[in-house]
C-alpha cells in the first residue's frame, strides 16, 4: 500500500476513501535551533503531532526510526525517508526575533513521494501563543493534503458547572480543550452559547 503511495506523482489523502487499516505516517523531527530553546521545541512538535494524530487519518513515525535530523528545513534526505515508509516530513526551526519573549518560527511540509517541498510558512509573535502558530500551520498541513479546511486553529463554546450549585458557567477552549477560560461566570443559569456570525459576540 505505502509503495502505491509513494509512486504516485501528487501526496494527496482522500478523506472519503481512506481505510480504517494501518495510517499513513507522517514524520515530526527535531527543529532546527530547537536545542536553544529545547521545551519550546517540544511543545511545538507535540502541538503538530496531535493536530495530525485527531484528524484520524494519519500516525505519527515512531522518532526512533527516524534516519535524520534535517540540517535544513528546505531539504530533507527524501530517499532515507522513503525506505521508512513515511509520506511526509514537517521540518522547521526556531529563531530569535526581535523584542523580549517573541520568537520566529519557519515550518515546511515536504512531501517524500514527490520528492520536494510541498509549502513552508514563517510565523513570529509571543512565544506564550507558539500553540496558535503551530495549529495554524497544521491548517495549511490539512488543507494539502485532504483539500479541506482544518480545524485546529479554532476554538470552541461550551457550558460547565458553575461556582454555585445550579450555575452554569460559559467556557471557551481551544478545539483540542487547551487553554479552557470561562467567558461568563455570574452565578446564573448561562446555557446554549451562540456567536455572532462575525465571531465578536455572544449571546
Amino acid at each position: 500500500w505505502y509503495g502505491g503511495l509513494l509512486a504516485q506523482t501528487q501526496l494527496q489523502i482522500d478523506i472519503e476513501k481512506q481505510s480504517s487499516s494501518e495510517l499513513p505516517p507522517l514524520a515530526v523531527p527535531q527543529f532546527l535551533g530547537e536545542t536553544a530553546d529545547p521545551v519550546l521545541g517540544q511543545q511545538l512538535r507535540s502541538v503538530l503531532q496531535q493536530d495530525m494524530k485527531y484528524t484520524g487519518l494519519f500516525r505519527i513515525a515512531d522518532q526512533a526510526t527516524y534516519p535524520e535530523v534535517p540540517q535544513s528545513v528546505e531539504q530533507i534526505q527524501y530517499p532515507s525517508w522513503a525506505a521508512l515508509g513515511v509520506i511526509a516530513v514537517i521540518a522547521g526551526r526556531l529563531e530569535s526575533a526581535p523584542g523580549d519573549g517573541q520568537v520566529g518560527l519557519r515550518f515546511a511540509l515536504h512531501d517524500v513521494a514527490q520528492q520536494r517541498l510541498r509549502i513552508g510558512n514563517n510565523f513570529s509573535g509571543p512565544k506564550i501563543r507558539h500553540r496558535e502558530m503551530a495549529h495554524r500551520f497544521s491548517d495549511v498541513i490539512y488543507r494539502e493534503l485532504t483539500g479541506d479546511a482544518g480545524p485546529f486553529d479554532t476554538q470552541v463554546l461550551c457550558v460547565s458547572p458553575g461556582r454555585n450549585k445550579n450555575s452554569k458557567d460559559i467556557v471557551i477552549m481551544d478545539y483540542d480543550g487547551y487553554g479552557a477560560r470561562p467567558l461568563v461566570a455570574d452565578g446564573g443559569l448561562n446555557v446554549s452559547p451562540v456567536l455572532s456570525p462575525n465571531g465578536t459576540l455572544l449571546a
